[in-house]
């Protein structure tokens, strides 16, 4: 784990079908999700396409609140899984805490 950076480096995007359909590519990746504030509401990983779409407000699992989005592309899944740990842990140690919807999706699975 040593050396990942715990920020993605790309620009953030709106939050919306469109833009998501326009930006986000269809290969697995990690992803950020913020309010119009700049609270990080959210890190998730997955197709990012896919993934971005279900947490639309219309979408199965949808993240309330969240204006903006910014994503990195892996090589597979299990990358990027490890850059979602390392995005989470940077989080932590800056907050001493989860993002808010990363913590009501722990709860749900433990």
């Amino acid at each position: 784990m040593e050396g990942l950076k715990t920020t993605i480096a790309k620009g953030w995007f709106k939050f919306t079908k469109e833009d998501i359909f326009r930006e986000a590519v269809n290969l697995y990746g990690v992803y950020e999700l913020i309010s119009g504030n700049g609270e990080i509401l959210y890190v998730g990983v997955g197709n990012l396409r896919d993934e971005l779409l279900t947490h639309l407000p219309s979408g199965s699992d949808p993240i309330m609140g969240a204006s903006y989005f910014r994503y990195e592309v892996t090589e597979n899944i299990d990358e990027a899984e490890k850059r979602q740990k390392a995005l989470l842990d940077g989080y932590s140690k800056k907050h001493g805490e989860l993002p808010r919807f990363n913590r009501k999706i722990r709860k749900r699975k433990s």
